[in-house]
Order: structure tokens, then C-alpha cells, then sequence
């Protein structure tokens, strides 16, 4: 089925809070030029990359390893739960390599590219 990503940001709550009032606070990096166009899904996208800046950060000078890829997280999240199946589907044909998840800058390197 597809989502209706509209009605999803009209309806959807975070922290108790409805997302316009996330907007009205200054979203306005995920706002489109047009109505129905980014919102929602940017935010994701958005989020996936912070996700994995953040796990480069956290990993820099620590002695704790994670014990699977961010990227396969992210990846995973995407495979499961992201409601546009044309996207899922082209996301996922998107070849990852050994190389690809050797470190955390090839794991955003690889996001960046397969996302932009």
C-alpha cells in the first residue's frame, strides 16, 4: 500500500506534540517549495544522517564497538518500516560492500551517495 505521508504528518504526534508545532519552531530545513513535497520523509533522511555522524562520534576514542554496522541499522529500518515501496526498493538495490561499512565515514559516504 502507499502511504499517505500527508496525512501522516497532519496526524502524527511526537512527544505529545502535534508536527506542525515542530514547523512552526523552525523545520524549515525538511519544508518543500510545493504542498505534499518533502516533510516527513526528508526528516527520515535527515535523521538516518545525524544517526550515523553520531554513531562516527561516538565510536571516536571509545573502546566500545558496535556490534553490527549503523548502516545496516539504517538500512534495516528503511527495508522494514518506510511506507513509499518504489523508494524501499530502489534504497535497497543500492550495492553495499565490505568497503562500504569498513569504517563509520565510508558507512555516511555510502548514504550520502546512495541517498543524493
Amino acid at each position: 500500500t502507499v502511504m499517505d505521508w500527508a496525512r501522516v504528518e497532519h496526524e502524527h504526534r511526537w512527544c505529545g506534540r502535534p508536527w506542525t508545532e515542530f514547523a512552526a519552531e523552525g523545520w524549515d530545513w525538511c519544508q518543500g517549495r510545493s504542498p505534499g513535497t518533502r516533510g516527513y520523509t526528508c526528516g527520515l533522511w535527515m535523521l538516518f544522517h545525524s544517526l550515523l555522524a553520531g554513531a562516527e562520534e561516538a565510536q571516536r576514542g571509545s573502546e566500545v564497538s558496535l556490534t553490527r554496522p549503523p548502516l545496516e541499522t539504517v538500512r534495516d529500518t528503511v527495508r522494514h518500516f518506510f511506507g513509499c515501496e518504489d523508494c524501499r526498493r530502489h534504497f535497497l538495490a543500492v550495492p553495499v560492500t565490505l568497503a562500504d561499512i569498513a569504517s563509520p565515514a565510508a558507512q555516511m559516504k555510502w548514504l550520502w551517495s546512495a541517498h543524493n
